[in-house]
């Protein structure tokens, strides 16, 4: 949190990198472990994508980890580009030849202007800082053609913090997740980006309806002026949680004007 811009272009890899080399039974090298569990997963991710794809499309899918939904996707699309920070977590030998892998500084996408209909990223904006979120959604908004989408999965931080400091009584990230969104942080950072049009999903396992942004801050807000001890232990209830994850988890849909 404390380096500035030019050291960063080369702390998300060094940190990323290290960080899957040396805790070896990290959740991400896990789920190679599990692929059973994981491919549930890819199941539900693939579920909504293929509704906003064709077999023309081209799709890029930023922090794709293992690179297992990328694979997936790139049955039903024309390309697919994955961009991540780590060499160790995409290092895999079985990509399909219409899917390239290209390591990023963090922010920047080596795409070029207006050639991706769908990008697409899960877990993944917490995990920058938050001087480069803007920068990095720049880059989204220039590589999308007219009319292409950004579908954007982030932890809430009403319902948070989401990291391992969920094990303390603190209310803000402080380990990996160097910054958590609210609905009305994440439209604003995309409205400034130059999106268009913005959609909150609500659902889950792939199963989504669209509302208002508007709707989701609204009821964001009523959250966020609860009492604290009343708010975090809806956040800890086994019976609570699972229905905030269903209506208060960051998805967005947003869209570049079409001209």
């Amino acid at each position: 949190m404390d380096s500035d811009r030019f050291a960063r272009k080369k702390l998300y890899t060094s940190v990323y990198d290290e960080l899957f080399k040396r805790v070896v039974d990290h959740p991400q090298l896990q789920q190679k472990v599990d692929p059973l569990k994981r491919q549930r997963r890819i199941a539900w991710q693939v579920r909504y994508i293929e509704k906003l794809v064709s077999d023309d499309s081209d799709f890029l899918e930023i922090g794709p980890g293992d690179c297992a939904l990328s694979i997936a996707v790139s049955r039903f699309v024309r390309t697919v580009t994955a961009v991540d920070v780590s060499n160790e977590i995409t290092r895999r030998n079985d990509l399909p030849p219409n899917l390239s892998v290209v390591i990023s500084d963090g922010t920047s996408i080596a795409c070029a202007d207006r050639s991706i209909d769908l990008a697409y990223s899960d877990q993944l904006m917490e995990h920058l800082h938050p001087e480069d979120a803007r920068e990095q959604l720049d880059e989204v908004y220039r590589v999308l053609r007219p009319g292409g989408r950004y579908l954007v999965i982030t932890p809430n931080r009403a319902i948070g913090p989401h990291d391992i400091t969920k094990y303390f009584d603190i209310d803000a990230p402080q380990g990996l997740h160097l910054k958590e969104y609210t609905f009305a942080e994440l439209d604003e950072l995309l409205a400034a980006a130059g999106f268009a049009k913005r959609d909150v999903l609500v659902g889950a396992m792939g199963r989504y309806v669209k509302i208002p942004v508007s709707w989701a801050i609204s009821m964001e807000t009523l959250l966020l002026k609860m009492p604290r001890a009343l708010r975090r232990a809806g956040i800890k209830s086994r019976i609570t949680r699972p229905l905030l994850n269903l209506v208060m988890g960051a998805r967005i849909l947003a869209e570049k004007a079409s001209h």
